[in-house]
């Protein structure tokens, strides 16, 4: 009796060592890189990717929308459906959690424009997931590409 009450408590015990193992891990997963690093690091262009899924790369691309969203609020008259994502250049900078964005988009409708938005931003959370919902814009510029 008292073996099997041992070998139930070892087994709850690893159960939970495997869980607390397999959370670290994934909290670990959905962080920002380089989030509390000093100095530039590229993390996302044509030829660097520091993320580590595509999944990551579809959640650096909805923040990146949601801060020009966020920036441009005040403009109703953009119908942000008529716009398709071209391309993302993410640096880490210098300062704490803060990260330039050059975003690049399109227009479907009613007329084709390209445009580059260069944003830098302050993100107060380390999680892809939820950065988006505590993100500060410290500059905004947008330019007409042709």
């Amino acid at each position: 009796m008292r073996k099997k009450v041992m070998l139930w408590t070892m087994l709850g015990i690893g159960i939970l060592a495997f869980g607390f193992i397999i959370s670290i891990f994934l909290s670990k997963e959905k962080q920002i890189p380089y989030y509390e690093k000093t100095g530039n690091h590229v993390i996302l262009s044509d030829k660097v990717n520091r993320l580590k899924s595509s999944n990551d790369k579809e959640k650096v691309f909805a923040l990146a929308r949601k801060a020009l969203v966020k920036k441009t609020k005040t403009e109703d008259n953009i119908d942000w459906n008529n716009f398709e994502d071209v391309s993302l250049y993410i640096e880490k900078i210098d300062k704490n959690h803060q990260y330039y964005f050059s975003y690049t988009i399109k227009s479907t409708k009613p007329m084709v424009l390209t445009i580059r938005y260069d944003m830098l931003i302050k993100l107060n959370q380390n999680n892809l997931e939820l950065a988006s919902q505590d993100i500060e814009i410290l500059a905004f510029n947008m330019k007409f590409i042709e």
